[in-house]
């Protein structure tokens, strides 16, 4: 995994990266010997753009007035304004 030999310090710096990270959560068993484990990744929070369908529509390139896709023609636009 790695093309340099890494040295218990280095091992312990790139473990602590990804638990401050929340990509690695650490745990201790019942003998008290640290446990690793990828993190369970938790809703994250959205802004006020990100409420808004068109903030996080993933063909908001092709939206337009004319286009193929349309604020007037979009189900999620439409379901959001009603809300």
């Amino acid at each position: 995994m790695s093309t340099v030999e890494l040295t218990e310090d280095d091992m312990r710096t790139i473990i602590d990266t990804h638990i401050y990270d929340g990509t690695v959560e650490e745990e201790m068993d019942d003998d008290g010997n640290d446990m690793y484990r990828e993190a369970v990744l938790k809703p994250y929070n959205t802004s006020a753009l990100g409420s808004i369908p068109c903030g996080v529509c993933p063909l908001v390139h092709l939206c337009s007035d004319s286009g193929p896709i349309s604020p007037a023609k979009c189900e999620y636009s439409q379901q959001w304004l009603q809300f």
